[in-house]
This record gives C-alpha cells, structure tokens and sequence, in this order.
C-alpha cells in the first residue's frame, strides 16, 4: 500500500507531525509513504529529517519529495 501525504506548509498546525506520529503507531507495517512538499516555507523537510533521525525509520519506506 502507498500513503501519499502532502506537504505544502503543514507545519503551521503541526499536521505532519500528526500524521508521522499516525503512521508510526500502526501496527500494519506492509506500507510505503510518499510525501510530497510542493516548495513550503515552514521548514517541513527539517521535521521529516528530524523523524527520520529519531524514530530510528526505514528511509527506504519514506520518500520524502521536494519541488
């Protein structure tokens, strides 16, 4: 399965963090997550780094695409 989530200045109410944490709390794990920032300015790609980093993830699992 592939979880396409966009990207586009969610952090200004923390939305991708809530959907990271959404994902990381599954117990289904046959998953591929795409996300997609379309040039946002709340640094949403420093936060995904910072997931990436901490939660010790896959990064073959979560793509993480930048226009």
């Amino acid at each position: 399965m592939c979880i396409i989530v966009p990207g586009y200045n969610n952090n200004d109410k923390f939305r991708l963090e809530n959907n990271l944490n959404s994902l990381f709390t599954q117990n289904y794990t046959n998953y591929f997550v795409v996300i997609l920032d379309d040039a946002s300015t709340d640094k949403s790609n420093e936060v995904f780094a910072n997931y990436l980093n901490f939660y010790d993830i896959n990064p073959h699992r979560y793509v993480y695409l930048r226009n």
